[in-house]
């Protein structure tokens, strides 16, 4: 890998006057002066991508907590959701080429306005029935929310420290279901009287619009990588290439072992999602089904806080940790689709309409709101899994848009299993077949998790790709000198 690919900003020793040195990130001769600053901490730029998941993914959440996007009929939202995530599926995995010919705030900024597009669909469709904008602004949501992911994964795993990463994608999970619980919040306040099943009210959905109108603004405050200060004074690096080389890449990453060993748990991660939508919409009473938007949300922040904290614990070795974690979330996923199974065998008998006063609307509840925290705590999962196969953030829009890209394809499938006349338990059924396949691949990838965080780690790639050559972003910089005062601090 040639030096000049690399535009990045290296931290040296601080000067007396209380300034550092930054690369400009234009020549490596090339000094400016600048103060360290809490807007470009890695804790800030925790926060703003925080905020842009609230009010673009956590209200689009907070319209799916209804069930059904809150419409009445479960089969045109299955189907246009099903439409949207084969859109996401193909976004994610190429948006590293669309990523690299624009600053990651204005990728962001652009792909966060598909968020109110969406919502403007489904105002519509509940008004008029109107059914081909649904699946357009589907199709278009689904574009730019695998722009979207690819460069928010990028950020929340590439800005932090590798030590503090799994507390900062902690925050970055609590933030984004900040948005179904505020959400979820003004939706119960707006259907609290409508006891019967339906739709929600157009004022809904008008509401939801209006907040994720906010979005892009939000997205333009993120710091750009070059200016983006860590406090151990490691650099993020960042990789400029043409659009055939960003191809290529993203094709050696899905050929490298590691990634094809989690193919397979990517899918299979958010198979539930459309399983549990379907039935708060079949079952649910409108005003049960905002308060379900609204409660939920809180099962997801236990789910990913646990995890984060677990994961960045002191306490015993870091490759233990992630062991006990995942085998965990599998033994839980089991649970589960068993608990599943029998309820809803027991609601094919006799399908209820449960409103919160009814005898039978907790234990129907408690299912979705344990899902809601299994789901969330395998997504921080996941994602950190994702950032230990490399530190480099150019690597990382390519690993994380691989990750949702493959979600979504789990998503477009299970979303057009729910759509079809195919029995529930055949949803059941195929979901956990699909957990018992995809978890002994990704137990080898989780097995390799190193004890040592380490800032030089990279991707292990095919031998002879010299594309995503490793570069030594800790080692940049340091001399013998610094390795003697190592040796003296240890």
């Amino acid at each position: 890998m040639t030096t000049n690919e690399h535009r990045s900003v290296l931290p040296v020793p601080e000067l007396e006057s209380g300034t550092k040195d930054w690369n400009d990130g234009n020549s490596g001769n090339d000094v400016t002066h600048r103060k360290r600053s809490w807007w470009y901490s890695t804790l800030n730029q925790a926060f703003i991508i925080g905020l842009v998941a609230f009010l673009g993914p956590g209200m689009y959440n907070a319209l799916g907590g209804l069930g059904a996007g809150g419409l009445a009929s479960t089969t045109t939202w299955n189907n246009a959701t099903a439409l949207l995530f084969a859109m996401l599926c193909v976004s994610c995995v190429f948006a590293p080429i669309l990523i690299n010919l624009a600053p990651l705030k204005y990728t962001l900024a652009v792909s966060a306005c598909t968020y109110a597009i969406y919502a403007a669909s489904l105002y519509c469709n509940s008004k008029n029935g109107n059914e081909w904008f649904l699946v357009l602004a589907n199709a278009i949501n689904g574009i730019g929310s695998g722009l979207f992911f690819a460069t928010e994964g990028a950020v929340v795993i590439g800005y932090p420290e590798p030590e503090k990463r799994g507390r900062y994608i902690s925050i970055w999970v609590f933030m984004r279901n900040l948005g179904p619980i505020v959400g979820g919040a003004i939706l119960l306040g707006l259907n609290i009287s409508t006891k019967g099943t339906g739709s929600v009210s157009l004022n809904s959905y008008a509401a939801i619009m209006s907040i994720m109108c906010l979005c892009p603004f939000v997205a333009l405050l993120l710091a750009s990588p070059e200016r983006v200060q860590r406090k151990d004074g490691s650099k993020i690096v960042v990789t400029k290439t043409n659009a055939k080389t960003e191809l290529k890449r993203t094709l050696t990453f899905l050929s490298s072992r590691k990634v094809l060993l989690l193919l397979p748990i990517f899918f299979t991660s958010w198979f539930y999602d459309s399983y549990i939508s379907t039935f708060g919409a079949t079952y649910f009473t409108v005003r049960s089904r905002a308060l379900s938007s609204f409660l939920t949300p809180f099962a997801g922040n236990i789910g990913s806080i646990l995890v984060g904290w677990i994961l960045d614990s002191k306490y015993g070795r870091r490759s233990i940790r992630a062991r006990y974690v995942f085998v965990a979330i599998i033994v839980f996923q089991f649970a589960l689709w068993i608990w599943t199974a029998i309820l809803q065998s027991k609601f094919d008998k006799s399908p209820p309409k449960l409103d919160w006063t009814s005898a039978h609307y907790g234990r129907a509840y408690a299912m979705v709101f344990f899902w809601n925290l299994e789901g969330l705590a395998f997504q921080s999962f996941l994602y950190w899994l994702t950032g230990t196969l490399t530190n480099g953030l150019h690597e990382l829009v390519h690993l994380t848009g691989i990750l949702r890209g493959i979600e979504g394809a789990g998503q477009a499938v299970a979303y057009g299993l729910a759509g079809s006349s195919a029995s529930k338990f055949v949803h059941i059924g195929l979901a956990i077949g699909l957990v018992v396949v995809s978890s002994v691949p990704a137990w080898l990838v989780v097995r390799e998790v190193p004890d040592q965080l380490n800032h030089e780690q990279v991707l292990v790639l095919p031998v002879g790709v010299n594309s995503v050559e490793p570069f030594n972003e800790a080692r940049v910089g340091e001399t013998d000198a610094d390795d003697d005062v190592k040796a003296r601090e240890d």
